[in-house]
């Protein structure tokens, strides 16, 4: 059985949450550092990413790139991160018996990158970034179309990974600026998961990074509506595939309660074969293979977004059965059986994600990382208090109304669709 979480705050502010599991024998480290492509703007799109990876570019104390992944590797594990929208994490997965070389090692990482082969990994990014276009140098990453639509004058419709324009530009002592305004105590978090003694843990931290200057905490711009009506439909050219489309819901502002609630409509739609999405579109009508919905969070808000990959023979014969789908929903709303198998479901995916010492981190340090989000002891009580009447109210609220974006990708239309679409989609768009 797990113990309580041990928290602790160096002197300089760093924030760090320890949870101890005697019986395991992973150890896993993390760092949260507040900065993403939100923090940007389109003159320096992408930083934060190409900063991500300059950090495994080699070290002043641990060596070369090589050298330092060796020096993880012989701790029987490995590091990786990620950057997204308003973090970027850092994490290392080893055995518990190298945990005071495995934090020092960690500490130094973070502390002291030596910024070298900067080309070399400016052109690995910069492959990164193709990715996301076609062999027309079309971009087809749906989800930078979807932001770009949704946020067009907002650094959260910004690319995470950046465009091999602002790659192409980003300096030495842009990134170097970049690392010394963020990465500081007071802009990061730290957690620490597995068999090991907190108190060693606060020590190994205070004698690598205690003598940091604290910084402050950083937030982005908040964000503010900007959906316009030439927006709401996004058809992108790409001759050579299915059409992907995904179709995406606004909904401001935002409370825990809320936050809940969309994520029980969620699994009312795409949760299982009996949920909605996948009962309707998939096992009866049989018109694609994969269909999602998936919820996003920000600081004010959140979104709820269908997505699916679709023949062009069945395009518009989906639409309609999306329509449908949605219409019949705000017509009869949800059932009381639905309500209470996504309650079940969310409860129980929940417990067994906390028992594992790594859940249970993660959904304490969560507090700190995402807005609106409620601790392990209130989540269960609200679950259960919510009613089918506020979930049908929020669902009407949300799938009701014009704030919603399209993207398309996949053959270019012909007139007629154009307008068949906008049709089709006529109660859920804007007066131009």
């Amino acid at each position: 059985m797990a113990t309580q979480p041990h928290f602790f705050t160096l002197q300089n502010g760093l924030k760090v949450y320890t949870q101890t599991h005697p019986s395991i024998k992973t150890l896993t480290l993390h760092a949260w550092v507040f900065v993403g492509s939100a923090h940007e703007n389109p003159g320096n799109n992408g930083i934060s990413h190409f900063l991500e990876h300059m950090l495994f570019r080699g070290n002043q104390k641990l060596g070369n790139s090589v050298e330092m992944s060796l020096a993880m590797e012989r701790l029987g594990g490995e590091m990786n991160a990620a950057t997204s929208f308003d973090a970027t994490e850092y994490w290392l997965e080893c055995h518990k018996d190298y945990f005071e070389t495995a934090l020092k090692n960690f500490a130094l990482f973070l502390r002291y990158p030596s910024f070298d082969q900067l080309e070399t990994e400016r052109g690995i990014v910069l492959e990164e970034i193709k990715n996301d276009y076609n062999d027309k140098n079309t971009l087809i990453d749906i989800d930078q179309i979807a932001a770009k639509a949704l946020w067009p004058n907002h650094p959260m419709g910004l690319s995470i990974s950046g465009t091999v324009k602002t790659l192409e530009k980003i300096s030495l002592l842009e990134l170097q600026d970049w690392y010394k305004r963020y990465y500081l105590p007071k802009n990061m978090i730290l957690g620490i998961s597995g068999n090991f003694d907190p108190l060693a843990a606060e020590a190994i931290l205070t004698a690598h990074l205690g003598d940091l200057d604290g910084g402050q905490r950083f937030s982005y711009k908040p964000v503010e509506e900007e959906l316009v009506p030439q927006n709401q439909i996004t058809w992108v050219n790409d001759p050579d595939n299915q059409y992907n489309l995904q179709w995406s819901f606004l909904l401001s502002p935002l409370c825990s309660r809320m936050r809940l609630m969309l994520q029980l409509i969620g699994r009312i739609l795409d949760d299982g074969s009996s949920s909605r999405l996948q009962r309707f579109i998939r096992e009866e009508r049989g018109l694609v293979y994969d269909i999602s919905a998936n919820h996003s969070f920000f600081d004010s808000g959140a979104t709820l977004s269908l997505n699916a990959t679709v023949g062009k023979e069945h395009l518009f014969e989906l639409m309609e059965a999306l329509t449908q789908l949605i219409t019949r929903g705000l017509k009869e709303g949800f059932f009381a059986e639905e309500l209470e198998l996504a309650k079940l479901r969310l409860q129980t995916s929940l417990d067994c994600y906390c028992d594992s010492a790594e859940g249970q981190l993660h959904e304490k340090v969560a507090l700190e990382l995402y807005p609106s989000y409620l601790g392990l002891e209130q989540i269960g009580p609200v679950i259960k208090g919510i009613t089918l009447e506020e979930l049908n109210d929020l669902a009407g609220l949300l799938l009701g109304n014009d704030r919603c974006a399209l993207v398309l990708i996949g053959p270019a239309p012909k007139d007629e669709e154009r307008l068949r679409l906008e049709t089709l989609l006529k109660p859920w768009l804007m007066a131009p």
